[in-house]
């Protein structure tokens, strides 16, 4: 009887110190889990930051973009303008070179 309390004592020790072990593990697993979801949101927080920062990168470039193919387009006007009243230069110049002629008796002299 004697040895089988001691065996029973023996397995409660054990199932005892076998319980501190498993809350301790228990205690450093659940500590791990903290740290592993504050580390998490931390990084969360820095992936969102930098999808807030790359949005605003590709807003800038569509707005140079946008700047940019607004400008060639002006610039193209411009150039159609200047070749327009170029065109209206030439013949004004035709019409007064040939009044001029008209009014010199035709030979070019005056």
């Amino acid at each position: 009887l004697r040895a089988a309390e001691r065996a029973g004592q023996q397995l409660r020790n054990e199932i005892s110190d076998r319980t501190a072990e498993t809350n301790e593990e228990l205690q450093a697993l659940e500590a791990q889990r903290a740290r592993a979801r504050d580390d998490a949101a931390v990084w969360r927080g820095l992936v969102i930051e930098e999808q807030d920062r790359n949005r605003d990168l590709q807003e800038q470039i569509t707005a140079v973009d946008r700047d940019r193919h607004e400008a060639r387009r002006a610039e193209a006007a411009k150039g159609r303008e200047c070749d327009r009243l170029r065109s209206r230069l030439d013949i004004a110049e035709r019409s007064l070179n040939a009044s001029d002629g008209a009014h010199d008796g035709g030979d070019g002299h005056a």
